[in-house]
């Protein structure tokens, strides 16, 4: 009996130890077989996909468009061109002539100072009647010569720049500066010593020398309001030269008749002159020489007869 149980204990511990090696190998076969089975399905999409991924290598496309373009022929034959340098027309002397003219303008303007007040005091007075401020300005005679000085270098400026502008002449400006700046001299000195010797034959000092103190104010102040304008017509564009100079020469034209009517209205209180007297002299004296100059520089510069 005691056999009996030994016998069917051995067995149910041989069965036990036998299911317990079953249990510990089945994790593993499923782990093989699941492995298995994803590996399998992998190969299968891999078969049944569509899309076929191509890797290409990396090319610049915008460097081929570049070389093929038109307007690069990299195909054709090169050509040979012989192209002669841009000759740049040299600006320096003018800019030197006109910083000089800015220079001297800035220091008449800082040296006499109470001058230059009195000067556009006077210009923009309604009247002429005002004798303090004249008298002032009469008393200063090396301002005043200075900026008798500073009228024809502006002016000289000025029209060897129109000169050049409407092609005038082949001369160099240099040349046109020197020959502006003393005809102008010469026809102001001209006219001063012929207004004294008038005054003083027909015995009218004092017209004579208010007509005189007239024109040369004026003078001045046509000197100073060319100064923005030479800048203009001569460092500027195209574009703008051309209303430049209309400005200018219209100014100069207002300057001019103001002047001539301020010296009718000095000139009548003192000497029983009319209107047509004053016209006649105005053509006789201030136009007509101005218009035999011209002709003479014309012909003189252009061989035109």
């Amino acid at each position: 009996m005691k056999q009996l149980f030994l016998f069917a204990f051995f067995c149910i511990f041989a069965l036990r130890a036998f299911s317990q090696d079953t249990l510990k190998a089945t994790p593993v076969d499923i782990v093989l077989r699941d492995s298995l089975a994803i590996t399998t399905a992998k190969d299968t999409a891999r078969r049944s996909d569509s899309v076929v991924f191509v890797v290409k290598p990396f090319t610049d496309t915008s460097y081929y468009k570049l070389y093929n373009h038109p307007f690069l022929p990299s195909v054709q034959n090169p050509l040979y061109l012989v192209i002669s340098e841009r000759q740049r027309p040299s600006k320096d002397g003018l800019f030197y002539i006109i910083s000089g003219l800015v220079f001297l303008l800035g220091f008449l303007k800082l040296i006499f100072p109470r001058y230059f007040q009195n000067m556009f005091r006077l210009f923009f007075q309604p009247t002429f009647r005002q004798k303090q401020t004249r008298e002032q300005l009469l008393q200063n005679d090396l301002p005043a010569l200075l900026y008798n000085l500073f009228f024809l270098l502006s002016g000289g400026v000025y029209v060897a720049l129109l000169a050049q502008y409407f092609q005038v002449t082949t001369l160099q400006f240099y040349q046109l500066f020197l020959y502006a700046t003393v005809l102008l001299a010469v026809i102001y000195v001209g006219k001063y010593i012929f207004l004294t010797f008038s005054g003083w034959v027909f015995n009218a000092r004092e017209a004579a020398a208010t007509y005189i103190f007239i024109v040369y104010l004026i003078n001045k102040i046509i000197g100073i309001v060319l100064v923005p304008f030479i800048l203009v017509i001569a460092f500027s564009q195209s574009r703008l030269i051309a209303p430049a100079i209309t400005v200018s020469l219209l100014l100069m034209l207002l300057l001019l008749s103001y002047r001539y009517l301020l010296s009718y209205g000095v000139v009548r209180r003192d000497i029983k002159v009319s209107w047509v007297h004053f016209s006649f002299y105005i053509l006789a004296f201030e136009i007509a020489p101005l218009l035999l100059i011209y002709k003479v520089l014309d012909i003189y510069l252009n061989g035109t007869y």
